[in-house]
């Protein structure tokens, strides 16, 4: 439904329920290919959501916090807040613990590190981007965290170790595309997952 509908702003990339959209090269990563090579007019954000119908389901084991939208913001107004929100400056967090996993930062920064920019945003330049980010955990404990960089839907490249897990790669590889993008997907080991919206690159 992702690539067939049109004139959305986003869609549930986490929620609490078998979802396969938001996964390495689907639905998600098509629909934005789609959109860099001109065949959508606006990219689509990742939010998440848990599904939620009535009072009746907090009597189970569902919590209204455990996906939670992370944004990145300027000032604590409710202006910044739709700016965020439309502009995809925000990531999905989902958790079931004290140690739910908080990305610290994310930023792709250009080769002669002048210019950077975060979740929806974009850069302009030559030269082999760097990509750099901090996973740790909300009560400070360390967790055995996977972490998977995404460009243009596929996985270039996958990090494991234990949170806070900081990462500084440089991206060498043999990039074909004028426009490209990375995004984040961060896994933990108790169903704790986070998944970052893109950052977009033109040469």
């Amino acid at each position: 439904m992702l690539t067939e509908t049109v004139n959305y702003h986003a869609f549930d990339a986490i929620y609490e329920d078998n979802y396969t959209a938001s996964k390495p090269g689907r639905a998600w990563d098509k629909y934005l290919v789609g959109y860099l090579k001109g065949v959508r007019p606006k990219p689509i954000w990742g939010y998440g959501g848990i599904d939620f119908h009535s009072e009746n389901e907090l009597r189970g084991k569902k919590r209204v916090n455990d996906i939670e939208n992370v944004f990145y913001m300027e000032s604590l107004s409710n202006d910044a807040f739709y700016r965020a929100l439309v502009n995809g400056r925000f990531y999905v967090s989902r958790g079931y613990t004290p140690a739910r996993l908080q990305m610290d930062y994310f930023s792709l920064t250009s080769a002669k590190g002048q210019n950077s920019e975060t979740y929806g945003g974009g850069l302009r330049f030559k030269g082999p981007p760097q990509i750099s980010f901090q996973v740790s955990t909300r009560n400070g404990t360390a967790e055995k965290v996977k972490a998977q960089l995404i460009r243009m839907g596929l996985v270039i490249h996958t990090f494991e170790g234990v949170t806070p897990l900081k990462i500084d790669f440089v991206d060498r590889n043999p990039i074909d595309h004028k426009r490209f993008y990375y995004r984040l997907d961060v896994k933990g080991k108790r169903g704790e997952h986070i998944a970052t919206n893109p950052v977009f690159v033109q040469r």
